[in-house]
């Protein structure tokens, strides 16, 4: 029985096999964050090792899906253009 743990792999970024990815959509902030502080910070065990469900990698699904990079904030819809094309085009269906 092994216990899974956040550790730090600074030191394995110098290995030439070690493989990086950029993450353009995920919040590198956050996931610091998520390194300093909460349930899976630095130095907390995180469970029994069961590959595919509490690896490493499930480690990096959780950051990944607690931290997404937001690009805009949607708001709600605008209705008042499409009350204009429905007086303008009657149903909305376009013009008659």
């Amino acid at each position: 029985m092994f216990l899974t743990k956040v550790s730090d792999e600074t030191a394995d970024m110098s290995n030439p096999q070690t493989k990086c990815e950029d993450l353009p959509d995920v919040d590198e902030k956050c996931i610091d964050q998520q390194l300093e502080s909460g349930p899976d910070s630095m130095g907390t065990t995180t469970g029994l090792w069961v590959p595919g469900i509490n690896d490493c990698n499930a480690w990096v699904r959780r950051a990944i899906g607690r931290c997404p990079k937001v690009k805009c904030n949607p708001g709600p819809p605008d209705w008042t253009q499409n009350l204009e094309n429905r007086k303008r085009w009657g149903s909305g269906m376009g013009p008659k």
